[in-house]
């Protein structure tokens, strides 16, 4: 399969809850996409609705450009060229890692000898470095180990869409970013199209092509990392995604210039705008990493700091603009209540007027 596309897609479970409502989505060949958001937001409802678990409400679901799904229709699981792994591993606890990787080969009904089959198993180990660890059985495995079994195994298929299902929400801190590498090795084996569900902001950002940011079954916006993290599409988006704030200002356009300006708290500061945004009231999202200490900056008092690790997150307040919250990461601590000045040399403005 080439493509994957979702038109007008929702999910009803009952009169008054729709797991998901009107998801218009289209994926390429070979794309890693993510879908983010909290829990309850539709992410792996949609993976079900993808494998052919679940049938569409509404709208429907092609494959290359032949429906698989809608309301009247549901192309069964097998039928779908599609592989899971699941966020519990779902291995056979009675079978080596080896039977548990080769266990898609004997069920697809298509004839490999012993030498194919063993060879097809031992290079999806290989690639998951689980070779010296094909004679064992899952109880005796870590659960990072485990998981990588799961992914050999789904690799073994050849799917042309590969679902996983937060794959690391079980793992701890050290075995995940271990465990990204991984991924990243198992898609590029793979050679077709990944969606990968997550809450993890970080898994998202690192892993994947693309993200699709949902919220109460809703698809919020769908963008590259960078894209997402610097020019969100609404406030939903910006305060969800990374740690900034979000503040009033008045949005200027000075005189000669074709460059933004923010004024907020008796200061200024450049901002960047999407096309059609006209002066007036607007809404600028500030990332952490464009404040800095300015003693000649926006007056500002010290809220609180917290520890990092080699540096410190300082939350301010700025003066002149009850309720205006602002992050800056400093290598020092400051002291509560500390009064101080703030620059701001980047910011995204969110809410705006339109122009007309």
């Amino acid at each position: 399969m080439s493509t994957v596309e979702l038109k007008g897609v929702g999910k009803r479970y009952d009169a008054d809850h729709w797991a998901l409502r009107g998801i218009d989505l289209q994926l390429q060949r070979g794309e890693f996409l993510a879908l983010l958001g909290p829990s309850g937001c539709g992410k792996t409802t949609l993976l079900r609705l993808l494998a052919g678990f679940e049938t569409p409400s509404e709208g429907e679901i092609l494959f290359d450009g032949e429906r698989v799904a809608s309301p009247s229709l549901g192309l069964p699981p097998e039928r779908r060229d599609v592989g899971v792994v699941f966020q519990s591993y779902a291995l056979w606890p009675h079978m080596t890692v080896a039977e548990n990787v080769g266990y898609p080969l004997k069920a697809s009904g298509r004839k490999y000898s012993a030498g194919e089959a063993r060879d097809i198993v031992a290079e999806a180990l290989e690639r998951m470095g689980l070779l010296q660890f094909s004679d064992r059985y899952p109880e005796a495995l870590s659960g990072g180990q485990r998981q990588r079994v799961a992914l050999a195994r789904c690799l073994v298929q050849r799917p042309a869409l590969a679902l996983l299902d937060e794959p690391l929400a079980s793992l701890d801190v050290h075995l995940r970013h271990e465990m990204m590498e991984m991924i990243q090795e198992f898609h590029q084996a793979l050679g077709g199209t990944l969606v990968y569900v997550t809450h993890d902001q970080s898994e998202a950002m690192a892993l994947a092509d693309r993200i699709a940011v949902f919220s109460r079954g809703s698809l919020l916006q769908v963008d590259a990392p960078h894209t997402l993290y610097r020019e969100p599409r609404g406030e939903a988006v910006a305060r969800f995604l990374g740690r900034g704030r979000v503040v009033d200002v008045e949005l200027t356009m000075p005189d000669g210039s074709s460059s933004p300006v923010a004024r907020c708290a008796g200061g200024e500061f450049p901002v960047r705008i999407e096309p059609g945004a006209a002066p007036g009231p607007a809404r600028a999202l500030v990332r952490p990493d464009d404040v800095r200490l300015d003693p000649q900056g926006i007056k500002a008092r010290v809220l609180r700091g917290r520890y990092l690790g080699g540096r410190h997150e300082i939350e301010f307040e700025l003066l002149g603009a009850p309720g205006a919250k602002l992050l800056c990461e400093h290598v020092e601590d400051l002291g509560p209540g500390s009064l101080v000045g703030l620059s701001i040399s980047d910011a995204w403005i969110v809410g705006a007027q339109a122009s007309g």
